[in-house]
């Protein structure tokens, strides 16, 4: 499928998001996007032709599914809009600690689909997932990005990297920690000993500093506290995104890590 329009059209639309760094969003009509690259040569048309033949496959995520050509030349891409919408980022701002969970809980099934269907997004952060308020429906963006790895075979080291951004996504969110970004071309290390306090370590010596630290808890916490089913959030390794839904739903489970983290 593709969209033609002329210069003189495009002048037309009103700006959707003047702020993206690789491209302007456009609105086209009530229920699309234009997202139109500032430098068109850097992306390949026939992403549209592969994200088609994946979306088959696909229902929780809504892949871009238009090329947008102007003057008949490729200029960008046609993408759903998603309406009434918050970043992820707010949920850093949110306490209740069920509800972040059960929103993350959401999204590992989003991750498991693409994941399952060989894509995966290696630049998962709080600003390129949206939650859809009301509903709470979450949204993965920039699925056109190089980024984001359309494979012909399972990829260890990508879904690694999936599982790896989502734990920062979990530090982030539930446990308030700054993580920086990790670039997608580092190799995840093997499942380290959680008793072993090396460097690799440092998440899980600042995860305990701060159940330790804050709000009226101000009781020292010995590390081997915690359950061994949350160092899966804390560590490197090489695990599964099963293992991430049992974690986050343990955490909902008990009211004690609940009531530390409010």
């Amino acid at each position: 499928m593709k969209v033609n329009i002329t210069q003189k059209e495009l002048d037309l639309l009103p700006i959707y998001n003047p702020n993206g760094s690789e491209a302007v969003i456009l609105d086209y009509n009530s229920d699309s996007l234009l997202k139109l690259y500032f430098n068109e040569e850097d992306y390949n048309p026939e992403i549209i032709d592969i994200m088609k033949e994946r979306q088959k496959h696909i229902n929780k995520t809504t892949f871009p599914f238009a090329g947008v050509y102007v003057d008949n030349k490729f200029a960008g891409i046609l993408m759903r809009k998603v309406k009434n919408y918050v970043h992820y980022a707010v949920l850093n701002r949110v306490n209740n600690v069920e509800f972040i969970v059960n929103v993350l809980l959401d999204f590992i099934d989003i991750l498991e689909e693409l994941t399952n269907n060989w894509v995966y997004p290696l630049d998962i952060n709080l600003f390129n997932v949206l939650l859809e308020k009301k509903v709470y429906i979450s949204h993965l963006i920039d699925t056109d990005g190089e980024e984001v790895i359309y494979a012909n075979s399972f990829n260890r080291k990508n879904y690694n990297q999936v599982l790896r951004l989502f734990r920062n996504m979990i530090l982030e969110t539930v446990f308030k920690c700054e993580i920086g970004v990790v670039p997608s071309d580092v190799e995840v290390e093997p499942k380290l000993n959680i008793n072993d306090l090396e460097v690799h370590e440092i998440i899980f010596v600042i995860i305990i500093i701060y159940l330790s630290e804050i709000k009226e808890e101000k009781k020292e916490l010995d590390k081997n506290i915690i359950p061994s089913s949350y160092a899966y959030l804390l560590n490197d390794c090489d695990l599964s995104l099963d293992m991430f839904r049992t974690s986050l739903s343990d955490i909902n489970k008990d009211d004690v890590l609940k009531k530390i983290l409010k």
